[in-house]
């Protein structure tokens, strides 16, 4: 009797152990997911810090919209670093890592879209044609399933 009281209270210590490892995964995990959408978080708004710097076009003073660049030159940057205007980014891609406080290396893709568009209503819509407005779609994953698409649009200087 004394054997399968002892198996018994064994059996019972190793499934407190076992469940207590697994919530200890389980917690671990929900921080490595909390971290991940923090970087993810910080990585977008830095992303359009930078962006927010770039000029608007090539052309500085553009006398009508049809000075602006032609929808057809979008992207041709060499790199997302090379770009010198907006549009440059146009179709462009980049993989940013970052360090996670564990002080393992984490990475995101930031991929991004610029368009023409005019207000219609009180929604954006995209257009094929040069106005004062562009939206920059930026479209970020990283580790896990994180996802986030975030759009601004951006209007010519003095307009």
């Amino acid at each position: 009797m004394e054997r399968i009281l002892a198996l018994a209270a064994l059996a019972l210590a190793s499934l407190l152990n076992f469940n207590t490892h697994r919530a200890d995964i389980e917690v671990g995990q929900d921080l490595m997911a909390e971290e991940i959408e923090s970087l993810g978080g910080d990585l977008i708004q830095s992303t359009f810090e930078q962006i927010a710097a770039l000029p608007f076009d090539a052309v500085a003073q553009p006398a009508s919209a049809n000075d602006l660049t032609g929808p057809a030159q979008f992207g041709g940057a060499a790199s997302w670093d090379a770009a010198t205007d907006l549009d440059d980014l146009d179709g462009a891609t980049v993989m940013r890592r970052l360090q996670g406080a564990s002080g393992g290396g984490l990475d995101y893709t930031l991929a991004a879209e610029v368009a023409y568009v005019e207000k219609s209503g009180g929604t954006w819509r995209e257009v094929p044609r040069r106005t004062y407005f562009k939206r920059l779609t930026l479209t970020t994953t990283g580790p896990g399933s994180f996802a986030a698409t975030l759009t601004s649009v951006y209007t010519a200087e003095g307009q």
